[in-house]
């Protein structure tokens, strides 16, 4: 994935706050113009993804990803039983 700059891309940062109160990573999101997709970096590691961050996932998000896991599991589980 490349990186993009500039006023191509719209931003939005997500400061997420330590337990001792400290800062911690500053989350950005950006699309990416190519594809249309969101995809979410941070600022001071550089590191860049299209899943959203762990820090940024509320709820619901967390709720429906361990619901998608599961079926996935469930899926490729019955697929393997019908290859062997």
């Amino acid at each position: 994935m490349r990186f993009l700059r500039g006023p191509r891309t719209k931003e939005a940062s997500f400061p997420m706050l330590q337990r001792d109160g400290r800062q911690g990573p500053i989350w950005k999101s950006a699309v990416d113009p190519a594809s249309g997709r969101t995809y979410y970096f941070e600022a001071v590691s550089r590191k860049s993804q299209w899943e959203k961050p762990e820090e940024l996932v509320t709820a619901e998000e967390l709720f429906a990803r361990k619901k998608k896991l599961a079926e996935d599991l469930t899926f490729f589980g019955e697929m393997e039983r019908n290859i062997m």
